[in-house]
């Protein structure tokens, strides 16, 4: 009966760290994929480094990639631990079968279209309270609707409709420190030092 009992416990036990490691993970899942984070920069783990991933759009969306859709991803930077400001770049490059219809945007009524036929780059700064939690960067993509009654048209746009679900692109995050925020504690610390001098010698 004993030998039973102990059976039962271990099964339990190993049942309760399957369940808990399956939950766990699901949050950890869900938290970055409800934000539709693509790409993960942080200053503990990428300083002095940069941060390219390979992107395909269908997987940053349970939307169809065709005309008259929208969509979003999200790009994060966590700055713990840096002292001073961070200036970050972010590169969209190396776009494949990217519809001429399908443009990308800054603002989610896509109006600020971010510009660049092969290309494009997103510049910012993150102040000291900015760096303390994870910062993340919203681009939108919109693919207008634009109909045409020639069959020439037509047939080009249902093989870019096809294409359209291979898009994909490389995302990548540049961070370093900011110049000018360094520049400027260099020189409140040299004014300290040199205040400090004046009043000892007074």
């Amino acid at each position: 009966m004993k030998k039973y009992l102990k059976i039962s416990i271990v099964i339990l036990i190993i049942l309760g760290i399957l369940v808990g490691g399956y939950f766990v993970t699901k949050y950890f899942i869900n938290k970055y994929n409800r934000n539709h984070v693509i790409a993960k920069w942080t200053f503990k783990e990428n300083e002095n480094s940069a941060v390219t991933q390979n992107i395909h759009l269908k997987d940053t969306t349970k939307t169809k990639i065709e005309k008259g859709n929208t969509g979003k991803f999200d790009l994060l930077i966590n700055g713990e631990g840096s002292q001073t400001e961070l200036t970050y770049v972010m590169v969209f490059s190396n776009f494949v079968n990217k519809p001429a219809g399908l443009k990308f945007y800054s603002d989610k009524e896509c109006t600020k279209e971010l510009i660049g036929s092969d290309s494009f780059v997103i510049t910012g700064t993150l102040d000291k309270e900015q760096i303390k939690k994870d910062f993340i960067k919203t681009v939108y993509w919109k693919w207008q609707d634009e109909s045409s009654e020639n069959n020439e048209e037509n047939s080009e746009n249902s093989l870019q409709k096809i294409n359209a679900e291979e898009l994909d692109f490389d995302a990548t995050i540049i961070v370093m420190s900011n110049p000018n925020a360094m520049k400027d504690e260099n020189s409140n610390s040299e004014n300290d030092i040199n205040n400090e001098n004046i009043t000892n010698q007074e």
